[in-house]
């Protein structure tokens, strides 16, 4: 790729994140911002270690599509799939196998998290469950970690 079009890449992204971050600010201070909602994307692990990638984005409460909808019902509906509102700075609370793990969410959302056993794990599962939760002030219902919190 030229050099000057990767540039012009680098541009974009940087004006992006900026107006992505004021509407973060304009929607905070102004009440408008939603709860979140966390996107948790597939992890993997072996015996010893388990990663995790996922993000935190304002909840569109977006249902499932259903055939009764009407065609501009679900353009609206994937349009609003498309454009994701991230929320930065969010709490994220990680358990698994007893381990508690709390991230912070960068710039646009995202967050990582990485269990690491000094035992091997003992069980023969090909997948794992790992409870998420989360911390914001900003949800007037959420005052404390989220949905999963016990």
């Amino acid at each position: 790729m030229p050099r000057w079009l990767r540039f012009i890449g680098k541009g974009f992204q940087w004006i992006a994140i900026r107006v992505d971050r004021a509407r973060y600010v304009i929607k905070q201070r102004l009440g408008w911002l939603r709860c979140p909602v966390i996107l948790p994307y597939r992890g993997f692990g072996s015996k010893t270690e388990v990663y995790l990638k996922g993000r935190v984005l304002e909840d569109n409460g977006l249902a499932k599509p259903a055939e009764r909808n009407s065609i501009w019902h679900n353009i609206v509906a994937m349009y609003k799939r498309y454009v994701s509102n991230e929320i930065p700075n969010v709490r994220v609370r990680a358990v698994f196998e007893g381990q508690e793990q709390v991230v912070v969410t960068n710039e646009i959302g995202f967050f990582e998290v990485r269990f690491r056993f000094p035992q091997p794990l003992s069980s023969h599962r090909d997948w794992v469950e790992i409870k998420l939760s989360y911390w914001i002030r900003l949800c007037p219902t959420k005052r404390k970690y989220g949905p999963e919190d016990p």
